[in-house]
């Protein structure tokens, strides 16, 4: 099951793109690709994206998070995940993807450009691109891999602290009001 979560960026790309491929964090960046960049200059092929679009200021990259229930997933297949899930949401944009393993859970960590280096088109996050493009790209992604999803209530999604306590059989809160 992927918790995922998208996160506007406004900092400096190279410190986010440090961050995603953190050697420590990656195996040794043996769980790091690149899509459109080499990892080596991203931060500086995505500045220069930018400039050839004239869109420079603002929001410099998006920080998308998806995280794997403990014992759900290997490494090697969650990095696969995070690559499919970059290639079929994020065409068009210069992206990192970076497979942690440094917690009980394996999580990615995708950072990708804001403008597009086809179109030059800045990406905006809302709650509509997050559940119908974020969310149900993961989700469809977890289920073909086989792997559990979040369970829908209400048109949103539970919390992961709500799904936990429901899958061990503990009434939650919101039960109490249904």
């Amino acid at each position: 099951m992927a918790v995922s979560k998208i996160l506007a960026k406004s900092m400096r790309l190279d410190k986010l793109i440090n961050y995603v491929a953190n050697a420590d964090k990656t195996e040794e960046q043996t769980l790091v690709s690149c899509i459109g960049c080499n990892l080596s200059t991203a931060a500086r092929t995505m500045l220069k994206t930018k400039e050839r679009w004239n869109n420079t200021d603002g929001v410099q990259a998006y920080h998308i998070i998806q995280s794997f229930m403990p014992d759900e997933i290997t490494p090697e297949i969650a990095h696969e995940l995070g690559n499919r899930f970059a290639h079929e949401y994020l065409d068009g944009y210069e992206v990192v993807i970076g497979t942690h393993v440094d917690k009980e859970h394996i999580h990615n960590h995708i950072a990708f450009n804001s403008v597009s280096d086809i179109t030059g088109k800045k990406y905006h996050s809302s709650p509509e691109s997050y559940y119908k493009g974020v969310r149900a790209t993961s989700d469809k992604l977890c289920k073909e891999f086989g792997l559990s999803i979040i369970m829908e209530t209400g048109g949103k999604g539970l919390h992961y602290a709500e799904w936990k306590m429901r899958q061990a059989g503990i009434l939650t809160f919101r039960e109490l009001f249904e």
